[in-house]
């Protein structure tokens, strides 16, 4: 039995254009308010300095507001997005691994492990330490064993998402650094 009911989402589907904050909460042509406005400060003292002739001069908050415009074309856009049963969320795909990887399930598993590795790790934490101080060897062992953790909480925490969309021990082994006794959780569930 399925624990959310957006367990069932599909492994990865076409982005749509996402829209600027104006436009997703429809605030287009009324006022944004500054932050001197905001706190009250319009016409008091910002700061005060003494200029190059000895004079102290003052700077005064300024009214900075301004109409909210659309801004649509500013915003990132992605064409491929990939599912996350563990958030119940949608992300973007990886253009390298959408490139490398022909079949969907592969790469999905692809994107949910570098996904995991950076957003649920916190890997990026210690990507410079391992690199500066132990050598790109250190990293790549490194990468390999958190990938592989990966790969087995996957396993573990989303066996049914897993099993309802076919994703087999092929598919795990298509991962370079695949661990066997990875594997072989994939083929005991």
């Amino acid at each position: 039995m399925a624990k959310h009911k957006a367990d069932w989402e599909p492994l990865e589907k076409l982005g749509t254009a996402p829209k600027c904050k104006a436009c997703e909460e429809e605030l287009i042509g009324t006022k944004k308010i500054c932050y001197a406005c905001r706190r009250g400060l319009t016409g008091t003292i910002k700061d005060s300095f003494v200029d190059e002739f000895g004079e102290c001069e003052d700077v005064y908050w300024e009214c900075m507001c301004e109409e909210w415009e659309c801004r649509c074309d500013e915003v990132k856009q992605s064409e491929w997005l990939f599912y996350c049963p563990t958030c119940h969320d949608w992300y973007n795909q990886s253009r390298y691994l959408r490139d490398t990887f022909t079949d969907p399930a592969t790469r999905w598993l692809a994107n949910m492990v570098t996904h995991w590795r950076h957003e649920h790790r916190a890997w990026d934490n210690n990507v410079d330490h391992l690199v500066n101080n132990y050598g790109q060897e250190a990293y790549d062992r490194q990468k390999a064993t958190v990938n592989n953790q990966a790969m087995r909480v996957l396993l573990r925490k989303h066996t049914e998402y897993l099993l309802h969309h076919g994703i087999l021990p092929e598919h795990f082994s298509a991962l370079k650094n695949a661990e066997p006794k990875t594997i072989e959780l994939e083929i005991k569930n």
